[in-house]
């Protein structure tokens, strides 16, 4: 209201856009991220999320990620 611009929430678009994940690792499955100088999984998760929050947008919350596909 306060822009006076309609804008119009279309729930099919947010679904194909953004993706939910239990971690990190989870999320970067499909890409090349280098876990050589991890020495256990919670490395391994940080290296992922950071991987993640240079590329794309993360939101975190307890219990997983969701994350803009690109």
């Amino acid at each position: 209201e306060d822009i006076r611009e309609n804008i119009d929430y279309d729930p099919i678009a947010f679904c194909c856009d953004y993706s939910e994940y239990e971690t990190a690792v989870e999320a970067c499955e499909g890409y090349d991220v280098d876990y050589s100088d991890c020495e256990d999984d919670d490395e391994k998760e940080e290296t992922a999320l950071q991987y993640l929050e240079d590329n794309t947008l993360v939101i975190s919350f307890n219990g997983g990620i969701i994350i803009q596909d690109f």
